[in-house]
């Protein structure tokens, strides 16, 4: 038989894993994703930059 006390501690302590597990998702998906934001976003400053030298010639 299983009692109530033994349900609550399993489903806190499957919680806690979620819970935990949702820090390194957000770690594994994210900082590839930032990264990729970063290289984008300096990428676009350098073309911006080569139009802005062709334009002041």
């Amino acid at each position: 038989m299983i009692t109530v006390p033994d349900t609550t501690s399993l489903l806190g302590y499957a919680g806690q894993l979620f819970a935990d597990l949702w820090v390194w998702l957000a770690i594994i998906i994210g900082l590839p994703l930032g990264f990729f934001v970063l290289q984008l976003m300096i990428d676009l400053f350098k073309q911006e930059f080569e139009e802005y030298k062709k334009r002041k010639k």
